[in-house]
């Protein structure tokens, strides 16, 4: 950690929204996959993103209902975008792993981007990560507890974009689903 006095400004950022992430994009064919909270995702080439000069506020590049929020943008670099795969999960311990061939490019009416469905969510329950893993790593859970749980991706079932998912964690009470980290 480091502090940088009179750093230069990057962004600007409106009040009322908040910088979620960076993420590094090595060339143009890399992918880009949006994950919003209420279990939907958007996948686009990076080179749908227009340079811009600083301090802009950036390019709105999904169209998010009323509550709605950007929880986390992975990028999927190009070598890997025929075996990519996205573990998602969500608040109420449920989670899949979806290969990003089940999650097409895809555009709305009037050439918009368009999100789509990538989980179906239950009672309250919102979407927490959308993280690029492969067969090989391993997750550990953390809950509003304080409850880890370790998985192996391997077992989590790969599925098709619109089922339904398997349970990652046994929540107790109000207990929910917190974070997913691969370790």
């Amino acid at each position: 950690f480091f502090f940088i006095q009179g750093g230069n400004i990057a962004i600007r950022i409106d009040e009322g929204d908040d910088l979620i992430g960076v993420a590094l994009v090595d060339t143009l064919e890399d992918r880009i996959v949006i994950t919003s909270n209420h279990g939907r995702m958007q996948n686009m080439a990076a080179s749908c993103i227009s340079p811009a000069l600083r301090p802009t506020r950036g390019f709105p590049k999904a169209s998010l209902y009323e509550g709605e929020e950007i929880q986390c943008i992975t990028v999927i670099p190009e070598a890997q975008l025929e075996t990519a795969l996205i573990l998602v999960a969500a608040s109420n311990g449920i989670g899949k792993v979806v290969s990003l061939e089940d999650l097409p490019e895809r555009r709305g009416e009037s050439g918009k981007r368009a999100m789509m469905k990538i989980i179906t969510l239950k009672g309250n329950a919102s979407l927490i990560c959308g993280l690029l893993v492969n067969g090989e790593d391993t997750l550990i859970a953390t809950t509003t507890a304080n409850k880890t749980n370790k998985i192996a991706v391997s077992l989590v079932n790969q599925s098709k974009r619109n089922a339904m998912g398997v349970k990652l964690v046994t929540l107790d009470g109000n207990d929910t689903l917190l974070s997913v980290a691969i370790t």
